[in-house]
């Protein structure tokens, strides 16, 4: 809630600030200040002030109008340089850009990296049944939007609001609404079939992040694919986790839960999410809520 005030509020003085984020803990919102002369201009905003004593200014380097400047060119000499299996985000709690990385991509990727040091961007590198038919697969977008909808005409599949925990105390979560995650630090769960209850849940560290991939056709013609708009999770992932809800607890008591998105790839350090109101403003869809 106050974040959502206050992000406006921010983009008005972006050579001033950088992103925010919450501590749910602290029960703060945590300001990135560049210029601290600009504080008393945010503290008297007549939307601000009912929240002041949620607000921590803490000293920074890059202000938001750098990150997002520096984030757009690394976005665009990746494309560029062709690199593979890439995600570029801007992450507030350090702030500054994240570069993650597998080593396994390290020939691939060397034109693209040799350069983006440059910018001193963190680079962070990862180490490297019977199934019931549910229905037929009836759109499928790899790029930007990295998502799937299948048609539920399976004889023995009906449309439930009930998310699957596994192993987990509530071992039925059910799904009561569905939200956007608009702040750094929010926390977030995910119920999957590989994963189960391992790493289930963690903390938002990135909105609007974009993964950039390398495709090769028959021919072996390479060209770079760019997937967008994308949320990251301090949450662990493995094979096979892909697809599975993201969700958060809080909102309702338990077992009630809303969804916000749903798990797109991962690796042991984080996940990346497609949030579902991406999907909704391309389809008119509705999620199956518990009345």
């Amino acid at each position: 809630m106050v974040n959502s005030i206050l992000t406006p509020i921010l983009d008005n003085y972006d050579s001033s600030f950088g992103r925010t984020y919450i501590d749910a803990k602290a029960n703060k919102v945590f300001i990135n200040t560049v210029n601290s002369s600009m504080i008393p201009i945010v503290e008297s905003s007549p939307e601000i002030k009912p929240y002041i004593n949620l607000l921590s200014f803490q000293n920074a380097n890059n202000s938001l109008y750098h990150l997002n400047h520096t984030f757009n060119k690394l976005i665009k000499l990746a494309h560029e340089r062709k690199a593979n299996n890439v995600i570029i985000s801007i992450n507030p709690k350090i702030n500054n850009i994240v570069i993650y990385l597998n080593h396994k991509d390290d020939k691939t990727n060397k034109n693209f990296t040799d350069i983006a040091a440059t910018f001193y961007p963190i680079m962070n590198y990862s180490s490297t049944t019977t199934y019931k038919y549910i229905g037929p697969l009836i759109y499928y977008s790899y790029a930007p939007y990295d998502f799937g909808l299948i048609e539920a005409i399976g004889p023995d599949i009906s449309l439930t609001t009930i998310i699957n925990n596994y192993p987990n105390f509530y071992s039925e979560l059910l799904i009561k609404d569905a939200r956007s995650i608009t702040s750094i630090g929010a926390h977030v769960c995910k119920s999957v079939y590989t994963s189960h209850a391992t790493g289930t849940c963690g903390f938002v560290i990135a909105l609007n992040a974009e993964l950039v991939i390398l495709d090769r056709d028959d021919n072996n013609n390479y060209s770079s694919s760019i997937n967008k708009e994308m949320m990251l999770a301090t949450i662990h992932s493995n094979s096979g986790d892909s697809g599975a809800p993201i969700y958060t607890y809080g909102l309702h008591p338990l077992p009630y839960v809303t969804v916000v998105g749903i798990e797109i790839s991962g690796n042991v350090l984080f996940n990346s999410v497609l949030p579902l109101h991406v999907i909704f403003r391309h389809f008119r869809l509705v999620v199956v809520v518990t009345p």
